[in-house]
């Protein structure tokens, strides 16, 4: 397989991969939120609350993650640090919350009584359900408040495919992802060639209109260029740019 079909296929890859790295970090966030929740729930409850907790976590993540411009540089960007490392955080935030709220409850009482009969003494010291909110309650309903806020007001929209970032720190065009694969050979072959002199003027009047529609630039003259079997269209826009295309599609504008 050529590699421009390997990076051509790369998108969809990511794309998997993405959504896999996603689901797996809504149940680790939330298994670590869900530590601080002393109250009891049936397993099924549990199971919603980890990821409902999760999910919170990976939104606070995807908003407040990219505003952590160190984590976000090279190869770090693949890895999603920046979203990791806010996700991890806002888990123990919210793992504090719960146990805030949670502690000293008559929910924790059940819990108690549910997990063994060695913890009879301390149930009995409980007492009675406590009632109203306590200041321990109001503190853990505040963080989760102002986690939840912070979320929405950074929130930009969930990343695109990760390919997208990928590629864009490597210096590459945005478009890549959704290029054909001549026109990443297109892409590549221009990478690894030299300077090159006097190519020949390039005329094609569908082409030109082609380039004008997709790139929004009015084009002044075109060149072609032939190398490792192909021909690639250089395009001099009005702007002073110089885009790309094959003979039959616009390919980019770095």
């Amino acid at each position: 397989m050529a590699i421009s079909e390997v990076m051509y296929l790369l998108p969809q890859l990511f794309q998997y991969i993405q959504i896999i790295g996603y689901i797996v970090m809504i149940f680790f966030f939330g298994s670590i939120a869900m530590r601080g929740w002393k109250g009891y729930f049936p397993w099924y409850m549990n199971l919603l609350a980890r990821v409902g907790t999760g999910f919170v976590c990976l939104f606070a993540g995807v908003s407040i993650g990219p505003l952590i411009t160190s984590l976000r540089s090279g190869i770090l960007i693949m890895f999603q640090l920046d979203l990791i490392t806010v996700g991890v955080i806002t888990s123990v935030l919210l793992s504090i919350a719960f146990y805030l709220i949670s502690s000293n409850s008559w929910g924790a009482v059940v819990s108690l009584r549910k997990l063994a009969e060695k913890t009879q003494k301390r149930i009995m010291k409980m007492g009675r359900p406590p009632k109203g909110m306590t200041m321990h309650k109001w503190a853990g309903v505040v963080i989760i408040i102002a986690i939840v806020a912070v979320s929405a007001v950074s929130f930009r929209g969930f990343p695109e495919n990760a390919a997208t970032e990928i590629f864009r720190s490597m210096g590459l065009p945005e478009d890549v992802v959704n290029m054909s694969p001549d026109c990443l050979s297109a892409m590549m072959a221009m990478s690894s060639m030299g300077e090159i002199r006097n190519p020949p003027l390039y005329e094609n009047d569908t082409l030109k209109s082609l380039v004008e529609e997709q790139s929004g630039e009015t084009v002044f003259e075109m060149y072609s260029i032939e190398t490792e079997g192909m021909t690639i269209i250089a395009i001099k826009t009005a702007s002073d740019k110089t885009c790309y295309a094959t003979e039959d599609e616009f390919c980019f504008c770095p």
